[in-house]
């Protein structure tokens, strides 16, 4: 079979714009609500600083070793919404709001006269049914606010058990899976020259496996009295990612005198990637012991950013003419060179009207965020800084609220403003296609949740 350079031009050109059309250069997406604006209102009004936090049904999400101490069986429903601000070049960077319901069930059991709590807790977005958007290796964005995934439910399974009086382990898995396939028809039709066709994009969005979780929580009641109301929290999270696979066919009609092309790829790049994480924390009650009613907590956490080593997407495109094979070359990888960072968290807790029958909490928070990314004076164009988010809540919980809950009800309110100071990346190349830039904003988040104890 013989085909004329103009058609088999064109058809390349053709595969060309259908690869760009479907963004086959797949980048990552790294919005991670529950990582960066906390896990229900209380936690989130405290700077999420809740590793060492003792009977709180969010210990599902932060520490499943603290899901021992849990004094009621809890239902938690909550609301989240984020409102970014975030410009590049002095434009609005037009982030999609993150926004969405927690949800949180966890049951204490006694178990040979100890505590051991099953918990579940999921996050629900509410913008779309679903939605994904893939960008080109050299698009920028900006790395823990680009909103790219929603619809994608994330659940957390954990469960804790009451070693001895003052010693708690858990363990969890973290399970993100959209459920979902996509397929795309598109047509390949070249004007002039013949050509005609139709293509089938199949989008598999899901994680292969199920992410571990581990944490264990200590008082120091064992050394002194004094020291009963101190808690140290220890967790571990793997890293969280969603991976993308889609198969890529197309089929390209020349004309009876030159037959059929069929082009076949895969597209598989990871999506939602989040790094592993090692947190330690601390919770001083003051109440149990001074009689004070103040509480602090801080935590340490540190994230294995170095981990992220495959940037982007990995493409095979085959062309078969007439049992005739050729090879089209595509992007190469390019590394991002992340680094481990630390992350600082600290809340505190004053209850201004503890009574029998009712209570109301104050509690600030804040959170530093140091940045993972090296100088982008290359082709990559992430934007990221270290960040420093502050938080303020506000509790009512009604105590023998109804004969049906007799248990602790609890309100929840929250704030937290979240600062991106001016960052500026010169690049090195002056044909850089985006050239050097400069990026700042702010993210404002606000939420709810109620807690219901039986």
């Amino acid at each position: 079979m013989k085909i004329s350079h103009t058609k088999y031009l064109v058809l390349l050109l053709s595969i060309f714009a259908l690869f760009e059309l479907v963004g086959v250069q797949v980048a990552y997406s790294y919005s991670a609500k529950n990582h960066t604006f906390g896990f229900g209102s209380r936690a989130a009004s405290m700077g999420g600083a809740f590793t060492a936090m003792s009977n709180d049904a969010s210990s599902i999400f932060y520490n499943p070793g603290a899901l021992g101490t849990l004094e009621h069986a809890t239902f938690e429903i909550g609301h989240f919404w984020t409102f970014p601000d975030l410009q590049f070049n002095g434009e609005d960077h037009e982030i999609e709001e993150a926004r969405g319901f927690d949800f949180m069930l966890a049951i204490p059991l006694k178990v040979m006269g100890r505590t051991a709590t099953i918990g579940l807790g999921t996050i629900v977005h509410d913008q779309y049914l679903q939605r994904l958007t893939l960008l080109a290796q050299s698009t920028p964005r900006f790395l823990i606010y680009e909103n790219l995934i929603s619809g994608t439910d994330l659940i957390y399974v954990s469960s804790g058990f009451e070693v001895t009086k003052h010693l708690s382990l858990g363990a969890g898995a973290q399970i993100a899976d959209s459920g979902d396939k996509l397929n795309i028809a598109l047509d390949v039709n070249a004007a002039g020259e013949g050509l005609s066709g139709d293509s089938l994009v199949d989008l598999n969005l899901g994680s292969p496996d199920p992410f571990l979780t581990a944490g264990a929580l200590v008082d120091f009641g064992f050394i002194s009295e004094a020291l009963n109301p101190l808690e140290m929290g220890i967790s571990y999270r793997h890293k969280t990612f969603l991976k993308l696979a889609s198969p890529f066919t197309i089929n390209v009609n020349l004309g009876e005198a030159d037959g059929v092309i069929t082009v076949d790829t895969v597209i598989s790049a990871y999506m939602g990637w989040y790094p592993t994480e090692y947190a330690l924390g601390f919770h001083y009650n003051f109440q149990d012991y001074f009689k004070f009613p103040l509480r602090l907590l801080t935590d340490f956490t540190l994230r294995r950013w170095s981990e992220f080593d495959n940037f982007a997407s990995t493409n095979g495109i085959t062309i078969n003419i007439t049992g005739s094979e050729a090879s089209v070359a595509t992007a190469e990888d390019i590394e991002a060179n992340f680094k481990d960072v630390v992350a600082v968290r600290a809340g505190l807790e004053y209850s201004l009207h503890p009574s029998p029958k009712a209570q109301i909490d104050l509690r600030l928070g804040y959170y530093f965020q140091p940045s993972p990314v090296p100088e982008q004076t290359g082709e990559l164009n992430f934007i990221d800084h270290d960040t420093h988010t502050f938080s303020a809540g506000l509790g009512i919980t009604g105590i023998n609220f109804t004969e049906i809950l007799p248990a602790p009800v609890s309100l929840d309110v929250h704030g937290t403003y979240t600062l991106f100071p001016r960052e500026e990346a010169k690049k090195s190349a002056a044909t850089d296609p985006v050239g050097s830039w400069e990026a700042e904003g702010d993210i404002i988040g606000v939420g709810t949740t109620l807690t219901l104890r039986f």
